[in-house]
């Protein structure tokens, strides 16, 4: 009994430690992404990182009470930041023609690793749908398409739909992986 307790303290101690460097991860891509978009004339996206960044602090500091870490519910506000987040510099870099979209991946990634598997799967479709609004947006005007690196963009509804559903496909591969790997691990 012994060893199983010694076990179950160092997996506690793991995941405690695996939260605090992903915090920390969150702030220091809320402090490049600040960096990033400071200099443009886009005020609406600098709020929005600006609003991650301090939340991303307040969050880090809040779950490391461990009355807090027992309400798994409030891990869907720092996963549903995340994306926009993402989901905004997949704007900035040119929408279906940005390499930045794989953050999505590196997202659904960590919340499926989580011990609720509602986190993974509602990663994969709040993923998707930020995705495809953001791209519906820009289509009817209502956000301009801007591309960072310089090289011109353009979206259309056919690569819209191509590209939502691929997004689709690999992100509910990733979770459904990662799930599996869970699910051997614990012996089923």
């Amino acid at each position: 009994m012994g060893n199983h307790q010694s076990n179950l303290f160092f997996n506690r101690i793991l995941r405690e430690q695996s939260f605090l460097v992903i915090n920390l991860a969150r702030i220091i891509v809320s402090l490049v992404f600040l960096y990033i978009i400071l200099p443009l004339e886009l005020k609406i996206y600098k709020y929005l990182i600006l609003i991650h960044f301090t939340f991303s602090m307040i969050w880090t500091i809040i779950y490391s009470f461990p009355k807090f870490q027992r309400l798994t519910y409030l891990g869907f506000i720092p996963q549903t930041l995340d994306i926009l987040v993402v989901t905004i510099f997949v704007m900035l870099t040119g929408h279906i023609n940005s390499f930045v979209s794989i953050g999505y991946v590196v997202i659904v990634v960590f919340t499926s690793i989580r011990g609720n598997s509602i986190f993974g799967k509602t990663a994969v479709i709040l993923s998707v749908l930020f995705y495809f609004v953001s791209g519906i947006l820009i289509l009817y005007g209502k956000i301009p398409i801007v591309n960072l690196f310089g090289y011109i963009t353009a979206i259309q509804w056919k690569g819209l739909w191509i590209a939502s559903t691929l997004l689709l496909v690999a992100l509910t591969s990733v979770n459904q992986a990662i799930l599996n790997l869970r699910f051997e691990k614990l012996g089923g």
